[in-house]
């Protein structure tokens, strides 16, 4: 399970960056009622949502909600997905078993 965080924290860890500029969601979405895609303010907000998704703090939050989702799915999922003809599973039938899982 090791190898596994720390192949997340390495391929999480270059899209992660320290910023020093604290925006605050509440800022954000008001923003984003306001702003139009063709404004010239749309970039500038884009790259402040992304520095806010991406903050370096919130790394390690990130990473265990992440490897909590791929523990859950467990390790036949994970490496085989695939479905023969025989065994394919309704969308319903595989809701079931997560939730019974």
């Amino acid at each position: 399970m090791n190898e596994i965080l720390a192949v997340l924290y390495i391929c999480l860890y270059k899209h992660y960056f320290k910023s020093d500029k604290k925006i605050s969601y509440n800022d954000l979405y008001k923003k984003s009622k306001s702003i139009k895609v063709e404004s010239q303010d749309y970039k500038a907000f884009i790259k402040e949502l992304y520095l806010y998704l991406h903050d370096f703090n919130d790394i390690q939050a990130d990473l265990y909600f992440l490897f909590d989702e791929v523990m859950r799915r467990g390790m036949k999922d994970l490496y085989n997905n695939l479905n023969s003809g025989k065994n394919k599973k309704t969308k319903e039938e595989q809701v079931k078993e997560d939730q019974v899982s």
